[in-house]
């Protein structure tokens, strides 16, 4: 059969399910007037065959001019999207091909949800429901969701000869995510969420490579591309630049934090806002340290704010244990001012306690021994009416830490212990337990080059020798 191949033409699909095509193409086309109707992923292909005794449907003369149709909705299974479409010829398969797709861009409500869970899932697409793509057995989005779940690269050049710019750049992001390529996605065409999705994406390859400028570089400009779009992923995406900053940049850091708790005022999304809380509350204890007041306080109400979100030592125990426990400390941290100040040793307590029910000795031996020597340290100084019983209370801890911080394990903890141990039997006068702790912690800090510590246990040993 001879068939003149050159270019295309224009096919209309009626909404009765009718396949209309003009009488010259159809004589250039189908000179038999008959066609074999195929759909392959959304792409329809017409084959011309041999006259009605090779099988296939028959073109009918629908007008005077001449032009024919043809009732395909039966054999799709469904009546295509009513419109006019542009063929093409495909010598490869030897007939007309078209897609009965709609634009990608129709189909996708703005904003998306992408960026905001784990991978592959941050990475799926949602089609508006009243859409082909939706209806469609192989429709695009179906496609690049399918391929996003279960990644080939067959799947990837289907969907890159699908010609579609954002599934095709939304595509290479994944499949770079997946290991399939090693280029860094860019986004293209792309804007809003979904651009700063691809500039995530990229981002972490070059985290993965060791280019955490390059990264940052990248994790800035999709916090700027999702911001008025999506506020909630560009949160979660100043959290990210906040972690990937160097820790010379703190200070930008905790304003990327505190522009995320902004960004995510209304969210709805589990725990984002809690963890920014977080993550905000440790950053500026971080800057507090050297005694910064206002500073602390802040970190404090951040931590507060962290479990008031949600954090909960049922739902969320080891964050939970670890805000009880930061919050102990900046409580400790924070210089007094004025007597109401001192309440802030008891709160602490009570905090590292709360910490305690997360945190046993059992499936957490150095969280439990490192709060517990925060608790004690806590009892030397908490004010009270009975200051011995809770020096005493000290004491006990620090001896079941002792166990855990061994000698053999780590030397210079374990001398840390017996110095802070060896602190509270001198305030309660027990001197001769407390000379032989400290003269052990003084060896172990010399042998292992620990001067400050080393000085501090000698002072404090001096101290008591002359009392």
């Amino acid at each position: 059969m001879s068939v003149d191949c050159r270019g295309g033409c224009a096919i209309e699909l009626g909404a009765d399910g009718y396949l209309r095509i003009d009488h010259d193409d159809a004589r250039r086309f189908f000179p038999d007037d008959v066609l074999v109707p195929l759909l392959r992923g959304g792409l329809v292909l017409l084959l011309p065959t041999r006259g009605a005794a090779a099988g296939g449907l028959i073109l009918k003369q629908r007008n005077g001019q001449g032009d024919r149709c043809v009732l395909v909705s039966e054999v799709f299974g469904f009546a295509p999207a009513a419109g006019t479409y542009a063929a093409i010829w495909d010598e490869q398969r030897g007939g007309l091909r078209m897609d009965i797709r709609p634009p990608v861009d129709a189909a996708l409500p703005r904003p998306q949800p992408v960026g905001l869970g784990p991978f592959p899932e941050s990475h799926l697409l949602v089609a508006a429901d009243n859409t082909v793509a939706v209806k469609t057995p192989g429709g695009l989005i179906d496609d690049y969701n399918a391929f996003v779940r279960s990644p080939s690269g067959e799947a990837l050049a289907a969907l890159e000869a699908a010609g579609d710019p954002t599934i095709t750049a939304l595509a290479r992001a994944a499949a770079f995510a997946h290991g399939l390529v090693d280029d860094l996605p860019e986004p293209g065409p792309l804007d809003g969420e979904l651009e700063a999705l691809v500039l995530m994406t990229a981002a972490a390859g070059l985290i993965e490579r060791g280019a955490r400028g390059e990264a940052c570089q990248r994790l800035a400009a999709a916090v700027v591309a999702a911001r008025d779009v999506a506020p909630d992923f560009a949160a979660l995406l100043e959290m990210q630049l906040a972690d990937v900053l160097p820790v010379d940049r703190l200070a930008d850091a905790i304003e990327h934090l505190r522009s995320g708790v902004r960004l995510a005022a209304e969210s709805t999304v589990p725990l984002l806002k809690a963890e920014l809380w977080m993550k905000l509350g440790s950053a500026l204890q971080q800057a507090g340290a050297d005694g910064n007041r206002a500073v602390l306080l802040e970190a404090v109400n951040a931590y507060q704010r962290a479990l008031q979100e949600g954090i909960t030592e049922r739902d969320h125990p080891e964050s939970y244990g670890q805000i009880q426990n930061n919050l102990g400390l900046a409580y400790l941290s924070t210089p007094t001012r004025e007597a109401s100040d001192q309440l802030r040793t008891g709160i602490s307590v009570q905090s590292f306690r709360h910490a305690l029910q997360v945190y046993d000795r059992a499936t957490y031996p150095d969280m439990w021994a490192t709060v517990s020597m925060n608790l004690g340290n806590a009892l030397q100084y908490l004010p009270s009416s009975h200051p011995q019983e809770n020096l005493m209370q000290a004491v006990e801890i620090y001896e079941d830490v002792l166990a855990v911080r061994t000698e053999a394990r780590d030397p210079v903890a374990h001398a840390v212990v017996l110095l802070n141990q060896a602190n509270a039997l001198a305030h309660l006068g027990i001197f001769k337990p407390a000379i032989e702790k400290l003269a052990r912690a003084y060896k172990l800090f010399s042998w292992h080059e620990q001067g400050e510590q080393a000085a501090a246990a000698k002072e404090l040993l001096d101290t008591i020798q002359r009392k």
